[in-house]
Order: C-alpha cells, then sequence, then structure tokens
C-alpha cells in the first residue's frame, strides 16, 4: 500500500512541477509581448509624432495676427526685406567700407606729403637765411616738383622770387610774382608782398605809373594787410613824380579817412598839404 501511496505522491508532485513551470513560461511570453508591444507602440508613435511634426512647413501668421503685434510686425518686414534684399544690401555695406578705408588712406597720405613739404620749406628758409641761394633754390623746385599740391608753394615760389630779385634777375622775379597774383591770391600775406615785389621791379626801371598801379592794388585788394597804408602812400609818391598830383591826392586822402590811425597816416598829411601848397 505504502508503495502505491509514494508513486501517487511522486506523479501529483510532478503535474503541479510542470503546472508550475507552465504557469512561469505563460507569464515570461505575456510580459515579453507586453514590453515588445509598448516598445513597438512608443516607436511608431515617436516616428508618427514628433518627427512627422518636425518636418510639418510652420504656418504663416495672418496678417491680423501681426497687426496685433506691432514688434512682430516691425520684424517680420525687417526679415523680409532681408531676405529680398540681402546681396544690394552687401554691396552697399562693402562699398562704404571700402569708401572709408580710401578716405582714410588718402588723408593720411596728405598729411604726410604736407610734412615732408613743410619740412623742405623749413630747410630752404635755413638755407636762404645763410645765404645759401643755390642750396634755397634747389630745395623750392623740390616743393614745386614733388609736392606741388601742398600748402608750402606760395611761399616757396615768394622766395624764389625773391632771390631772383635780389640777383638782378628781374624778368624771372617779375615771372615768379606774377604767377602768385594769379594762382595763389588767396594767400593774402604772399599776394600782398608779390605786388610789392611788382612795384619795385616797375619803380627800379623808373615806371613809376607801373609801380604806382602795383602799390594801389597791393593796398587796395588787401586792405586789411598791415602794410595797406605804407602801399598806398608809395603809390602817391610815384603818381607825384610824374606829376599826376590830383591822383596823388586821391591816393592820399584814402589813407587819412580809412587809416587815419596808422603809422603813414602821418606821411600821407604831410604829402598832401605839400600837393595842396603848389596849387
Amino acid at each position: 500500500g505504502s508503495e502505491i501511496l509514494d508513486e501517487k505522491l511522486k506523479k501529483v508532485l510532478k503535474e503541479r512541477q510542470t503546472i508550475k513551470t507552465a504557469n512561469s513560461s505563460a507569464k515570461w511570453h505575456c510580459y515579453c509581448r507586453k514590453k515588445l508591444l509598448y516598445w513597438l507602440f512608443a516607436k511608431n508613435w515617436c516616428k508618427t509624432k514628433n518627427y512627422t511634426e518636425m518636418l510639418k512647413p510652420r504656418k504663416r501668421l495672418v496678417k491680423a495676427q501681426l497687426k496685433e503685434d506691432k514688434l512682430l510686425t516691425f520684424t517680420a518686414k525687417v526679415q523680409s526685406y532681408i531676405d529680398s534684399y540681402w546681396k544690394h544690401a552687401a554691396i552697399a555695406v562693402a562699398a562704404v567700407v571700402v569708401l572709408m578705408f580710401a578716405i582714410t588712406f588718402i588723408q593720411s597720405s596728405g598729411k604726410s606729403t604736407e610734412a615732408k613739404a613743410g619740412l623742405e620749406e623749413l630747410l630752404a628758409r635755413d638755407a636762404y637765411s645763410r645765404g645759401e641761394m643755390d642750396e634755397t633754390l634747389r630745395r623750392i623746385n623740390v616743393i614745386l616738383d614733388d609736392y606741388s599740391g601742398t600748402s608750402t608753394v606760395p611761399t616757396a615760389l615768394m622766395l624764389k622770387g625773391r632771390i631772383y630779385e635780389q640777383r638782378g634777375e628781374f624778368a624771372q622775379a617779375e615771372e615768379v610774382y606774377n604767377t602768385i597774383v594769379r594762382k595763389h591770391s588767396n594767400s593774402p600775406y604772399i599776394a600782398h608782398a608779390a605786388y610789392i615785389g611788382l612795384a619795385s621791379i616797375e619803380f627800379g626801371r623808373g615806371e613809376n605809373a607801373k609801380a604806382a598801379s602795383y602799390y594801389e592794388d597791393a593796398a587796395m585788394k588787401f586792405q586789411d594787410h598791415f602794410n595797406a597804408p605804407n602801399a598806398l602812400v608809395q603809390a602817391g609818391e610815384c603818381l607825384s613824380k610824374i606829376s599826376r598830383y590830383e591822383e596823388a591826392k586821391r591816393i592820399y586822402s584814402i589813407v587819412l579817412k580809412q587809416y587815419p590811425k596808422s603809422r603813414s597816416a602821418n606821411s600821407a598829411r604831410s604829402n598832401l598839404a605839400e600837393l595842396e601848397f603848389m596849387d
């Protein structure tokens, strides 16, 4: 009886073990199936939801929505303009940059040229003060040839004219002085001196009428010059030498009227009184 009981017990235990194993296997398969379904669902959702949404074109705002926000409207207009004309804008910006660079370069180059010309003028003046006329003329010619567009040209020409005049080369001096009065009348002190130089040359030649005309031009064209009243007195004296007394009186009267406190006023008053006594 015990052997039969043992066999039945073993059979029951075996059946239970089989059922337990089957249950565990079923549970595992059920778990795996759920995980697989979840993974497939998640993957499918990502594809259909995230990526699809990202690839969809953005919706444009309608005019009514744009009007609600002025900043958004302005930004949209700017963006639209840039999109349409960005090439033109890039070309314009590049042109401005090039222009600014060119202006800076020209200004720096101009300053450098002016400085070099100024140095040459200083060396020419120094040579002139030491009586080295040939060296002075050499440096003046450097200014006129290499720095013709600088502000040192009128001074260089005036210095050149004086050297010619001192050497007795009056034709060359006259040519230089005439160049100054024609081309550099905007330099009042230099132009006035050039007229005085022309008057002096004509006076030396005995051409008192021409000398008087140059003296009067020197005074009347540059009335604020400190030497203007003296130039008028010299003009009056030149006219008196050729017996043009009425014109001389007119000149002396201008001195007394326009420059009554100048030193030349005394000379004009004395000369005018002498002419009136002669009448």
